[in-house]
């Protein structure tokens, strides 16, 4: 059938143009007037390719772009149209929404030409291979068999030694381009890697999951691993073409050689393999891992405080510290920073950073974050109570409990239960959090913000995030790093350098900024002569209980 090709755009001529050439190119074309109608017409006709405009008088052309991922068809191509004023930002902004070309107006004839009928193509290629997947029920060419035929030759014939592969962040492809689209990528990943020379005389066979294969050599010594692995990086290093993208992955390695691992059974060599895999992924993604025996004391201890944090949810272990943030102009406490803590009946006081990577990879930080949320609202309301109103709250949010259902629903229900204002309370959110779908942060943080709560960008200057996520999102605080505040010192100036610049920049943009992690007076100092407003640090005040809290207000007030 002959492509249908919808054009988005408020300026008739543009329309009219755009539409006389690809008819006469042979394709049909259906026109809408705004992004309203667009997106209508998306749903409705399906179109084979959307060219849009950027800005249109009811929203602009992310919207349509939203709107066509969320279809059932996200892989339909997408062209935006733009004016001479574009900026080299905004054609990078588009690419990573997942548009497929940018086209300047006016354009040539041949470039709108070139543009559609490449994209075209490309897409039916794609729809070819993923109908040959769906039609052969045999395995892929570059698969020597299953898994259940891999167990079966462990059985038999035990080897030298077995590699498992697995592509990183295969969740997040998964919501992108669907179970489908993923297992089209895995595919075109793994033949790539059959190519490659040095793994000729590797056997593969397909795991249970369709981002992960295993991979067993005919004959190996451990001096071929850095050859091996070499390899498998250099088959990576080249992005892999997917849809509309260029994507740039990487794996997760997980060996087991050879022994003392020789009179193993066939389980046990997927079972340790796959446990090497898992090390990877905790130590976060892209590592090679060989299978060491303390690995297992590892896992079970890890599962040991799954089962302990459950515990400490339902038998209240936890406790919150509050850490005071001053106004460094006058001294005063502006606000408290609550911190968890894990009183543990065997071990005392438990360290944040020894449960809360468990919280978080275990998906248990959504339920503690929310007891956090709510045990802190209460405490401010009591401090209120005890004459304490403008007194604010932080409460630092996990990507998790952010991407949870009702998010937002969760903050005005426990600011309403604690009888607080929003403007009280301030939600400390991390730069990474930025980057993962950055139209449906957007929306969050304006439902948030409708509260009347404020927003601070956690240790700011070490994470990922562009400084146009910053200015594009409604936020209020900037948090300093406490990485940069520590190495302050006035016989090294060039140490000033990034948090006058955070200062400057925080400020331009409307915000106040906050130093983290003062631990001597001539930070202090310092902080205050590049007119940072807030600052919190163990020289000022370490984290303390509720009820020392309280004292410390009170003497503050007399």
């Amino acid at each position: 059938m002959t492509p249908l090709i919808l054009i988005i755009d408020d300026d008739a001529s543009i329309r009219r143009t755009a539409g006389e050439i690809l008819e006469q190119e042979g394709y049909r074309v259906v026109q809408a007037i705004n992004v309203r109608e667009g997106i209508a017409k998306l749903k409705q006709l399906k179109p084979d390719l959307v060219l849009s405009d950027v800005m249109m008088p009811d929203g602009n052309g992310y919207d349509v772009l939203d709107a066509l991922q969320k279809m059932e068809q996200p892989m339909t191509p997408f062209i935006f149209m733009s004016g001479e004023a574009i900026l080299a930002e905004d054609i990078r902004k588009g690419m990573r929404s997942g548009a497929d070309d940018y086209l300047v107006k006016p354009f040539r004839v041949q470039d709108l030409r070139e543009s559609v009928k490449t994209r075209l193509e490309r897409q039916q290629h794609l729809n070819e291979m993923l109908h040959a997947f769906q039609k052969e029920p045999d395995l892929p060419s570059f698969l020597n068999g299953t898994e259940s035929d891999l167990l079966h030759l462990l059985e038999t014939a035990p080897p030298t030694a077995l590699l498992a592969l697995r592509i990183d962040q295969h969740e997040r492809f998964q919501r992108i381009f669907g179970r489908e689209g993923t297992q089209m990528l895995c595919y075109s990943v793994f033949q790539r890697l059959r190519n490659c020379p040095e793994l000729l005389a590797w056997d593969f066979y397909a795991s249970d999951y369709d981002y992960q294969i295993y991979l067993l050599p005919r004959h190996f010594e451990s001096t071929q691993r850095d050859g091996i692995e070499t390899a498998i990086q250099l088959a990576f290093a080249e992005p892999f073409p997917h849809e509309r993208y260029q994507l740039h992955l990487q794996p997760s390695l997980g060996w087991v050689y050879p022994e003392p691992l020789s009179n193993l059974k066939a389980q046990e060599w997927l079972e340790r393999t796959n446990l090497a895999l898992y090390q990877s992924r905790l130590n976060g993604g892209g590592a090679t891992v060989v299978y060491q025996p303390q690995m297992e004391k590892k896992l079970h201890d890890r599962l040991f405080w799954e089962d302990e944090l459950q515990l400490a949810l339902s038998d209240e272990r936890f406790e919150l510290y509050y850490q005071p943030q001053f106004e460094l102009k006058t001294s005063r406490i502006i606000a408290v920073e609550a911190l968890l803590r894990l009183r543990h009946p065997e071990f005392g006081m438990v360290p944040p950073g020894d449960f809360i990577p468990v919280a978080e990879d275990s998906g248990l930080i959504v339920p503690i974050g929310t007891w956090v949320l709510k045990k802190a609202c209460q405490t401010l309301s009591e401090l209120q109570k005890q004459g304490h109103g403008t007194l604010r709250m932080a409460v630092n949010v996990s990507l998790l409990q952010f991407q949870a259902p009702s998010f937002a629903e969760l903050v005005s229900q426990t600011l309403l239960e604690a009888n607080i204002s929003g403007q009280q309370l301030e939600l400390e959110l991390t730069e990474s959090l930025l980057i993962e779908n950055f139209r449906q942060v957007e929306e969050l943080l304006k439902a948030l913000k409708d509260t009347g709560l404020t927003l601070a960008v956690d240790d700011f200057g070490t994470g990922y995030s562009s400084l146009f996520y910053i200015n594009q999102l409604p936020f209020d605080t900037l948090k300093i790093d406490q990485s940069f505040v520590r190495s302050l010192s006035r016989e090294n100036p060039y140490t000033l350098a990034i948090p006058r610049a955070i200062v400057q920049m925080g400020h331009g943009m409307g915000m106040q900024v906050l130093a983290e992690g003062i631990e001597t007076e001539e930070q202090m100092q310092i902080l205050r002569e590049l007119e940072c407003d807030h600052g919190q640090g163990f020289y000022i005040a370490r984290p303390m209980p509720a009820a020392q809290l309280l004292s410390l207000l009170q003497t503050q007030a007399e």
